[in-house]
């Protein structure tokens, strides 16, 4: 293993694991998919642009529901189109659906044009590999938990 990745693993370990027993309502992103890495659990309703936490249930990320995070791109009321794998909200350019993962799996593609049903959302990731509402559709806003954006 690299020597130069042990150490910054070490050095993100002896910075994290005080702060999360220190502060149980920080959540540090290790993904790509969001360009955020630290965020604070709050107690707001989450709304457009707000950053969420959730459990995904969803057979490419295993047997058991996993939580991750991904930033509301698109709100109730808003209205979502799909045309040739890019995704709009508002006509504002979210995101590119890919065909296949990054393991070379086929992935499914959420078909949708029209107004966002109340109490969903569209979530998405910065990140163009981000596994997000354009493979698995809507958010139910019930589920997530809105985040602040420490850094």
């Amino acid at each position: 293993m690299n020597k130069k990745l042990v150490k910054k693993v070490a050095a993100i370990c002896l910075f994290a694991l005080p702060l999360l027993y220190l502060f149980p309502n920080i959540i540090i992103v290790t993904s790509r998919s969001i360009d955020k890495r630290v965020l604070w659990i709050t107690d707001a309703e989450p709304e457009k642009g707000d950053y969420v936490l959730f459990e995904l249930a969803h057979e490419l990320v295993g047997d058991a529901p996993v939580k991750i995070t991904k930033q509301i791109g698109c709100y109730a009321g808003d209205i979502l189109t799909v045309n040739n794998r890019s995704y709009y909200c508002n006509d504002e350019y979210l995101g590119y659906a890919k065909s296949k993962g990054l393991k070379g799996q086929p992935l499914p593609q959420f078909e949708f044009n029209g107004v966002i049903p109340d109490g969903m959302a569209f979530a998405y990731g910065s990140d163009k590999d981000s596994f997000d509402s354009k493979y698995w559709g809507f958010l139910n806003l019930e589920n997530a938990t809105k985040l602040e954006a420490l850094f």
